[in-house]
């Protein structure tokens, strides 16, 4: 019953993916690439996504397509373009986690593919050797993030507010994957020995719910801590981070200047972030650069699409398969250095 059901909604998807195809001539001039992004509303995704198209001008014909936030239609969105015959597909999946059965998916096919996400991880590498992938390197995210709030902690002695001597914080994940949760514990625990700062982590969240339950289920985390009180707020993301600050607010803080103030950093580099960062409500954030993201997916995928070796590129290429693009700390002191 699954399949019937499945079937139509990919045949569907296919024949709409070929009318954006039309025109292209794929033995002796554009290849086909098909993009499947994870929203087309991230503001993220939307510069790797312009970054992209860019690159792809007069070399490439493009079907770019909307996760919307959901890995089971993404997951459909790639089948279509397997059938469609694109000759290379760039992945910026709404669930790292499917990374793997998205590169056996197309190992089944023989089409390379080009993953595209904040943290790249190692496993898909094994599933398929036409598999490749761009982004940010988690361990520099969580450092920059150490380095951001050290700072602030160095400058501003009141925020040891129970006088202890060590900064207690609180993490507040975008995965369940325990490897990785421990893996960015030993990271940050390294990033605040090379600043010399004891730290300690008093709590540790999963932010799994939807956009819509975010408020109220941050505002019950805040809560949760009790006793705990933790001294700043590590987030995997500026989503995470924007919400947890409106719930902080709520909860009676940076209503004045009198030590309500909590520090909170994020990941991304969102519009707004630095927003927020600029009104003061948000400490700092990692910016990763989309753009750059946009263009290497994009430049390997159709070095792969037209049978070079993406070696050449113009990317440099890590252990063969990864591009890691440098990340940037973002705070207040440099943020007129990054007008969007």
């Amino acid at each position: 019953m699954k399949r019937a059901k499945i079937a139509p909604a990919i045949l569907f998807l296919s024949a709409a993916f070929s009318l954006s195809f039309l025109g292209c001539d794929q033995s002796g001039g554009k290849p086909r690439i098909g993009v499947a992004l994870l929203n087309f509303n991230d503001g993220i995704v939307g510069t790797a996504r312009r970054a992209l198209e860019t690159e792809a001008q007069g070399k490439a014909a493009l079907a770019v397509l909307d996760g919307r936030s959901q890995q089971k239609l993404q997951n459909d969105q790639v089948d279509a373009l397997v059938i469609d015959k694109a000759k290379s597909i760039i992945v910026n999946p709404v669930d790292p986690s499917a990374l793997a059965s998205l590169a056996i998916k197309a190992r089944s096919a023989g089409i390379s593919v080009v993953f595209f996400t904040r943290d790249p991880s190692m496993p898909p590498v094994d599933r398929w050797d036409k598999a490749y992938f761009v982004g940010a390197k988690a361990e520099e995210i969580d450092a920059l993030q150490v380095e951001i709030l050290a700072d602030y902690w160095k400058a501003h002695p009141d925020m040891d507010k129970n006088r202890d001597g060590r900064l207690q914080y609180a993490v507040i994940r975008g995965d369940s994957a325990s490897e990785a949760s421990q893996a960015d514990d030993e990271i940050r625990h390294k990033a605040f020995e090379a600043v010399r700062i004891k730290a300690v982590k008093v709590a540790d969240a999963l932010d799994e719910w939807t956009r819509a339950e975010a408020p109220q289920q941050m505002a019950a985390l805040i809560d949760s801590f009790g006793s705990k009180k933790p001294e700043a707020l590590l987030c995997a993301s500026d989503e995470i981070a924007l919400d947890a600050i409106e719930a902080l607010k709520a909860a009676g803080y940076f209503k004045d200047s009198g030590g309500s103030f909590i520090p909170v950093i994020g990941a991304d580099g969102a519009r707004g972030a630095l927003d927020a960062i600029s009104d003061g409500s948000l400490l700092g954030t990692v910016r990763v650069d989309a753009a750059s993201q946009g263009r290497a997916a994009f430049d390997l995928a159709y070095a792969l699409a037209m049978g070079r070796d993406p070696g050449a590129a113009g990317w440099a290429l890590v252990d063969s398969r990864f591009v890691f693009v440098p990340c940037a700390k973002v705070t207040r002191d440099n943020l007129k250095d990054f007008p969007d």
